[in-house]
């Protein structure tokens, strides 16, 4: 069995339907209001362990009610949540608006995300390099991002939603020190949910061309 690491966002997802979106300076009436488990990251751990895999979620919730729910479909789905750490605050909101024609808006607090450090990251060194898959997104810092990447062993999932500024040379620095021990070619990481199983990442996101550093 694969075993799957995500570093990232835990939320509670807050939702409204709407008529139509609002525009600046107006008021509207919603119907919904519900709450439900999300956060990109806490998604991608359920999908793996719902596929099969052995399936460790690393990340932080607040000392607040809605933790339980961030968590709570994590634990159904048999996620190993035990390298989630709980720290002072509030848990991370995402306000999700769906209007009459289902197109949404989605507005994130990050909350207890925005306490997921590098120095946290270094905790879960040997979670992460145990991983046979780690997956990254963008609803945690770029600094932390770049650390977990620094500690992976097996494969790079880089999932860029939201879209930050990242430094494609911390997938670069990881492949470097481990080719060496590989055999055949280096396997580029993933960026995105491609088909290939070994897709050249593109650097979009930086803006930065997309250039083998050697």
């Amino acid at each position: 069995m694969s075993r799957v690491v995500v570093v990232g966002s835990l939320n509670v997802d807050l939702h409204l339907l709407l008529q139509r979106h609002i525009t600046p300076g107006e008021t509207l009436l919603a119907s919904g209001g519900t709450f439900s488990p999300g956060g990109k990251g806490a998604n991608q751990a359920c999908a793996a362990a719902l596929a099969g895999a052995e399936t460790t979620m690393c990340g932080a919730i607040g000392d607040d009610a809605s933790s339980s729910v961030a968590t709570s479909l994590l634990e159904a789905a048999g996620v190993d949540v035990s390298h989630v750490r709980r720290v002072p605050g509030p848990t991370g909101l995402a306000v999700v608006s769906v209007d009459a024609e289902g197109e949404n808006s989605v507005v994130v607090v990050p909350g207890a995300n925005a306490e997921v450090s590098p120095a946290m990251v270094d905790d879960w060194a040997d979670v992460i390099a145990g991983a046979d898959v780690v997956v990254l997104q963008g609803e945690i810092s770029a600094a932390s991002n770049l650390e977990a990447s620094r500690l992976v062993r097996g494969r790079l999932v880089v999932n860029l939603a939201p879209v930050i500024d990242v430094a494609p040379s911390c997938c670069w620095r990881r492949i470097r020190s481990s080719s060496t021990s590989m055999r055949g070619p280096p396997r580029w990481p993933s960026w995105g949910a491609g088909n290939s199983p070994t897709p050249r990442p593109s650097c979009a996101a930086s803006g930065n061309p997309a250039s083998r550093p050697w």
